[in-house]
């Protein structure tokens, strides 16, 4: 490997950008374990999601610059919401050496966020403006428990 190439190398691994990905597959391997859902499990970066909750549904803000709303990809299956896409580099081709700096992230990404209430699959809505993802889910308002009787077998 040339002494550029490795230079490069060492830039890339020293940026902001690589070391705030590293930061945040540590703090998720914390909280998540084994069990994880989140970003950036073997994917090349993952965007920054806002989560809020309102009394009748949830409102996912995901960050989203340079890409075309055919690019993502939303999927609902029961509590767990998935942004999923890929991000295609626009990055002209230039010879070793020429980048002074190259911090932007391309490539696919994948976020999986488990929501703390049930929301109808059926109502959700997504939109796309300036680089903003926005998707709405509406809470369900059927009670999904049961009581289960005990049967004596005495």
């Amino acid at each position: 490997m040339a002494v550029q190439d490795q230079w490069r190398k060492l830039q890339e691994e020293l940026s902001l950008s690589h070391m705030q990905n590293e930061m945040c597959k540590l703090v998720d391997k914390f909280w998540h374990g084994a069990m994880r859902v989140g970003p950036l499990d073997g994917q090349d970066w993952a965007p920054l999601v806002d989560v809020i909750e309102q009394t009748d549904c949830f409102i996912l803000r995901i960050e989203l610059p340079g890409m075309d709303a055919s690019q993502i990809d939303v999927r609902v299956k029961e509590r767990v919401v998935t942004i999923s896409g890929e991000k295609i580099s626009d990055r002209p081709e230039v010879s070793p050496g020429q980048y002074l700096r190259a911090e932007r992230t391309f490539g696919k990404f994948s976020r999986k966020m488990e929501l703390p209430a049930d929301v109808d699959p059926d109502s959700v809505t997504a939109s796309f403006a300036k680089g903003v993802l926005v998707v709405r889910l509406t809470k369900t308002q059927e009670d999904h428990s049961r009581n289960v009787p005990v049967e004596s077998q005495d």
